[in-house]
């Protein structure tokens, strides 16, 4: 019964509110996902439920795709907004001086300015330290995490949380062998530096 109208449809062919409401958006869609827009306020924006959207996002692998390309995008902004306020950038600040002549525009009526001197100075931001340990903590988490977690071996954990540390012998010392062949090395110098 291709041709029949179901109740409570509108004439014409039937569509869903995806094929209605979101699939036409999608480069809008991903345009908000870009911008930072939460699931929900997309879905507001849509005039659809949150709900709704999210089972979109399951089903339809397009609407998924947008999603991701927006959100991929402003990652890695942020990424690589993190990673240059971590490390310190140079920027360049640009001073110009104009002069005003004594003769106004004579279409507008405004008084003319003519950039009289242009001065540009690097600058220098330093690397801000909370950046770098927030980088690091969740790039290199098994080497920079924020609580080392202990190494107790059976011994009672210390509820402090202070973490001791092992001390580092100042220089390590070589094996006998090779300590010997060391020793007879510096004594033949020796004689021939006499």
């Amino acid at each position: 019964m291709a041709g029949e109208k179901k109740k409570g449809q509108k004439k014409g062919l039937y569509r869903t509110s995806y094929e209605g409401k979101v699939q036409p958006r999608l480069s809008e869609i991903e345009g908000w996902a870009r911008n930072g827009l939460t699931l929900d306020q997309i879905a507001h924006n849509l005039g659809i439920a949150p709900s709704t959207l999210k089972k979109y996002k399951t089903i339809h692998e397009d609407l998924a795709d947008s999603l991701a390309r927006g959100k991929e995008v402003v990652d890695l902004e942020v990424e690589n907004a993190l990673l240059k306020k971590a490390t310190g950038y140079f920027w360049t600040e640009t001073q110009i001086e104009y002069k005003i002549l004594d003769a106004p525009d004579p279409e507008t009526g405004e008084p003319v300015k003519v950039p009289v001197k242009r001065r540009d100075t690097r600058r220098h931001v330093e690397g801000d330290v909370t950046a770098l340990m927030f980088w690091l903590a969740n790039r290199k988490r098994a080497d920079w995490q924020y609580k080392p977690v202990p190494d107790t071996d059976g011994e009672e954990e210390d509820e402090t949380g202070v973490v001791v540390l092992a001390p580092v012998d100042a220089e390590p010392t070589p094996p006998p062998e090779l300590a010997a062949e060391m020793s007879s090395q510096r004594a033949r110098v020796a004689g021939e530096v006499s």
